[in-house]
């Protein structure tokens, strides 16, 4: 895969996590919020 188009992935999933990040923020349910932080670590720890 050439260079341009891992940045592209790369920036895609910055903005995807992003968005997932501002989901997480506007959950109202405090278990469901958990869980999604959970999930949400899982994902960023991955990524790096």
């Amino acid at each position: 895969m050439d260079l341009q188009k891992e940045m592209t992935i790369i920036r895609n999933l910055k903005n995807e996590m992003r968005a997932i990040r501002q989901r997480i923020d506007k959950e109202k349910n405090p278990t469901k919020k958990t869980e999604m932080v959970k999930a949400y670590r899982k994902m960023s720890k991955a990524l790096s």
